[in-house]
């Protein structure tokens, strides 16, 4: 599985799970969006309440570091929590907690060989996909872009000193330019 999709949503609804790699995302609110969705949960962000479980200044459930336990519901089941929560009738369980990295490092152990099966089939499964993308012309050179890059990259300028040798840190800087498209175009293949 990929990060992201590239390119974006330009909706996401409200209260979407997503991920993305090894990253989880929970939509507080409406808006773009590119992590591949997974389901669907109550809400986690309010704008006006600030009585429990939200606290006044702080309109997220979420904290740093915390960990979150799903619950397989129904659609109707959904609904109905997500009216409660907003009419203020829903308890939602917090339980205080702790990591540890000793019984983290002791779980990894125990699940090493399922980790290792996982990892197996998520590589090939990503081998596949980058496969299929490269069958579908994704990675071929576009002339117009490639056209762009190369006027946007200043040629290497060659600056001599007095006694005739080339100053190389000038040179080295002119031909640092030439790195910029490329950093452009990972910043935005990367969802900047």
């Amino acid at each position: 599985m990929t990060t992201k999709y590239n390119p974006a949503r330009t909706w996401t609804p409200e209260n979407a799970v997503g991920i993305g790699g090894a990253y989880l995302c929970i939509y507080g609110m409406e808006g773009p969006g590119g992590y591949q969705f997974v389901g669907r949960t109550t809400q986690v962000w309010s704008r006006y309440r600030t009585d429990p479980p939200f606290e006044s200044e702080l309109p997220w459930l979420l904290r740093f570091f915390d960990r979150i336990r799903w619950h397989p519901v129904s659609a109707e089941e959904l609904l109905e929590q997500r009216a409660d929560l907003a009419a203020g009738r829903l308890p939602i369980e917090i339980e205080q907690g702790s990591f540890t990295l000793a019984e983290h490092i002791a779980f990894v152990e125990r699940e090493a060989e399922g980790i290792a099966s996982f990892r197996a089939r998520q590589s090939a499964a990503f081998g596949a996909e980058r496969a299929a993308w490269a069958a579908a012309g994704e990675f071929d050179p576009l002339p117009e872009r490639d056209a762009r890059r190369r006027a946007a990259v200043p040629a290497a300028v060659s600056t001599l000193r007095p006694e005739g040798r080339s100053s190389r840190r000038r040179c080295r800087r002119a031909s640092g330019a030439s790195r910029l498209p490329r950093a452009t175009w990972s910043r935005r293949g990367s969802g900047w």
